[in-house]
């Protein structure tokens, strides 16, 4: 069976043409989160972070943030992005992230069956 982002080529390509995360999508999201929870805003995770891209621009905003990804190729690609301090990326199945304040999932449902 073929999957994708295994090998690092792909996951090279991914990060090069995937088109970034609108600042205006970022807006949005730590503003509705901001209303619900009081700040600082603590540990959030990034469901099928792929590269980080992200993962990194919300990383400004939580106090740390965990990018997972089932490809390890894809979290070598964010690792070497050089990641501020605050951001960790692990090679994890999505099914186990909890006990977090936000969980943020970009285009994941399409690459993988979701069990709803």
């Amino acid at each position: 069976m073929f999957r994708y982002f295994r090998e690092a080529d792909h996951a090279a390509l991914y990060k090069k043409f995937r088109h970034p995360t609108p600042d205006q999508l970022i807006t949005h999201i730590v503003d509705y989160i901001t209303q619900q929870i009081c700040i600082p805003l603590g540990v959030a995770v990034d469901v099928g972070c792929g590269a980080g891209q992200s993962t990194l621009v919300l990383a400004p905003h939580f106090t740390s943030i965990l990018g997972v990804d089932p490809s390890d190729a894809a979290i070598q690609e964010a690792r070497g992005s050089n990641p501020p301090h605050n951001v960790q990326f692990r090679s994890h199945s999505s099914t186990r992230a909890r006990n977090r304040e936000t969980i943020t999932v970009r285009f994941k449902p399409h690459w993988e069956r979701m069990h709803l």
